[in-house]
């Protein structure tokens, strides 16, 4: 269970957060910024002024029948502001379900009509519109850009509510670029501008997107005060949503709370907060919600341990990625859905899965790349008829023109190959310098210190003194060298591990017994990759055995199987299931350090290294992990293995 917590975990951080912020955030705009030129009294189209809640809410549940009726009387309208409301609702709409083929020439009208009717909101919308089409694009740099854009512009006109808004989107922008601390920043100015934001309306919107940013905030650190201030901005986004019959900003506020109760480990609340947000995708007419909904709720059902219910939502979250969503969306409910089939023990599901996923993986950066060259084919195509018919004269141009274009597309197929090697190397230093950073606790180190300073107070035999101060030293220049060091020894490995839990039974007397056996045969030459073995076994230590009213007891075996090198550590600890709640990030930080040395260890030398983690099947105490590696030997070059 806990490698699914983890699973939920990352699927939280990744697809959430550049899912559900991101796309709440455009639903946000969308409700606060479709068009601005109601707030100025010179500036008013009245039949949106009328309606807003209606469109925003069509908008935002993707409803297009329901959206063409509502803008069809702004299309009517003989009034100028309407009809740049139209233009713009319309824009936004494309953009969101990406719809990019028309927008040179509709930004060019909206611009057009704007610098006619001289209306200072206008601008505002212009920006915003900008930034989503830059967001959903993939253009990001250009988002972050037209964003400050629209906070000065907010800031010069003293507009709270535009401002809130600029702020919200470009903590947003810098959540998908990975830059947290940035993005953070931004947060205090959004809750700064809320209290002066003069249209009740679009307080959910705003409360909503402080929820989910303070609950992504609390994923990352585990810090239970962002967990309440999630909740409280979740109780009101509720509150005024159902005031203001807002149905998708409530069901967005049911989402939050449900995140909530998951994190606090209530999942039987999760699971009754489900059947709310069900309700209301109903309600607010938002089908393409549906996919995200049997997903989340899968995960609880698989929380409470009904893993055939589960698989059952998952299929349901599957179905409806096919209907409602692009291939590369669909493919991260096909990615989970491997883990969830696998669980419940539908092998075949889970390959299947896993099959569909490569496959739609590989087709849509084939599409991606083939759309690129198709669009620059044809728009040569067009350029050359038309030369051909107004100018048969200057064919040589033409010629040029073709060897420039066939220049431009070598040259984006080499940029296209060289940016997914080079995409491939950042991965494999990202993964490297964050092992470098996540080597061994430094609290044990702190904690070693003080208990060698009292052992020392206490202590009149000066030989255990030095003994033990000699492991400790040995212990810390060993770990420093492994941040450098790729492989030890099975040999050395023992030995790091023996002095590690003998300092480990000096800070915990009689808390713990220890064996370490060993029947490789050559251990002095078969390698394996450094701190791959101590994460678990701190694990055991630090959590495994806390409040437990017994002896605790650890076994460390290394041994060979098949041609491969295999580690198994067993405990007799608390076990997964009763570890607390506290616990769990340490335990997703050692499974996450053993994952992250595997993959680089498969990618580099192609090998089908793997580990698992399970509770003890003969008693209902402690963990068995398993840890297979290929047969490594010191003499062997590995860089071209």
């Amino acid at each position: 269970m806990e490698t699914l917590f983890l699973l939920r975990q990352c699927y939280i951080l990744t697809f959430k957060t550049f899912l559900l912020n991101i796309k709440l955030l455009i639903f946000f705009i969308l409700q606060l910024t479709i068009i601005r030129s109601s707030l100025s009294q010179d500036c008013v189209c009245q039949i949106y002024k009328d309606n807003s809640i209606v469109v925003d809410e069509t908008l935002s549940a993707g409803d297009k029948a329901r959206f063409d009726n509502v803008a069809k009387y702004l299309l009517k309208s003989k009034n100028d502001f309407c009809q740049l409301t139209y233009l713009l609702i319309n824009a936004k709409y494309k953009v969101k379900n990406h719809q990019f083929e028309t927008w040179d020439k509709d930004i060019v009208n909206i611009e057009t009509l704007s610098n006619k009717l001289n209306c200072p909101e206008a601008k505002f919308d212009i920006l915003a519109l900008k930034t989503e089409y830059f967001q959903e694009s993939d253009q990001i740099e250009l988002a972050v850009k037209t964003a400050y854009e629209m906070l000065y512009d907010a800031e010069k006109r003293k507009d709270e509510g535009s401002a809130c808004i600029a702020a919200a989107l470009l903590s947003a922008l810098y959540w998908r670029q990975d830059d947290d601390e940035k993005a953070l920043s931004f947060i205090p100015q959004v809750i700064k501008y809320v209290h002066q934001v003069k249209e009740e309306k679009e307080l959910p919107g705003i409360y909503n997107w402080l929820s989910r940013n303070y609950e992504s905030v609390y994923a990352m650190n585990d810090n239970k005060t962002y967990l309440d201030s999630a909740e409280i901005f979740a109780d009101k986004a509720l509150l005024t949503g159902r005031k203001l019959n807002m149905n998708f900003q409530v069901k967005t506020a049911f989402q939050s709370k449900e995140a909530i109760a998951y994190h606090r480990g209530d999942f039987n609340k999760s699971l009754r907060l489900h059947d709310s947000i069900y309700y209301y995708i109903q309600k607010s007419n938002s089908p393409v919600q549906l996919p995200m909904y049997f997903q989340m709720k899968a995960y609880t059902l698989q929380e409470l341990g009904l893993k055939q219910e589960a698989a059952g939502h998952q299929d349901s979250a599957i179905l409806y990625a096919r209907k409602y969503s692009q291939p590369s969306y669909l493919a991260n409910f096909l990615k989970t859905g491997i883990d969830i089939y696998e669980d419940a023990g539908m092998t075949q599901k889970a390959m299947n899965s896993l099959k569909e996923y490569v496959m739609i993986k590989d087709s849509v950066q084939t599409s991606k790349r083939t759309a690129i060259i198709s669009e620059l084919e044809q728009k040569y195509e067009k350029e050359k008829d038309s030369r051909r018919i107004l100018e048969l004269s200057n064919q040589r141009y033409l010629l040029w023109g073709g060897i420039g274009l066939l220049t431009v597309l070598s040259g984006l197929i080499y940029f296209i190959y060289r940016h997914r090697i080079m995409k491939r190397d950042q991965l494999i230093l990202e993964t490297e310098q964050r092992l470098n950073r996540a080597r061994m606790n430094p609290h044990f180190f702190f904690n070693a210190l003080a208990s060698l300073q009292s052992f020392a107070i206490n202590e009149t035999d000066s030989m255990a003194i030095a003994e033990n101060l000699s492991k400790f030293s040995h212990i810390m220049r060993e770990t420093l060298e492994n941040t450098y060091r790729e492989y030890n020894s099975i040999q050395q490995e023992i030995d790091f591990m023996t002095e590690y839990l003998e300092l480990q039974q000096m800070r915990f007397p009689n808390k713990f017994t220890f064996e370490i056996l060993n029947s490789v045969s050559d251990s002095d030459s078969i390698l394996i990759p450094s701190m791959i073995v101590q994460p678990f076994v701190e694990n055991s230590v630090e959590h495994g055995f806390a409040n437990i009213d017994y002896k605790g007891f650890i076994e460390l075996e290394f041994s060979q199987q098949g041609g491969n090198t295999v580690v198994k550590i067993s405990d007799n600890g608390r076990g997964l299931g009763h570890q607390s709640l506290k616990s769990k990030p340490y335990i997703s930080r050692a499974s996450q350090i053993i994952k992250d040395r595997i993959y680089l260890l498969n990618l580099k030398l192609k090998t089908n290294a793997q580990f698992s983690i399970q509770n003890n099947d003969k008693s209902e105490k402690g963990v068995n992990i398993l840890i297979t590696l290929p047969e490594i030997y010191d003499h062997e070059n590995l860089s071209h293995r």
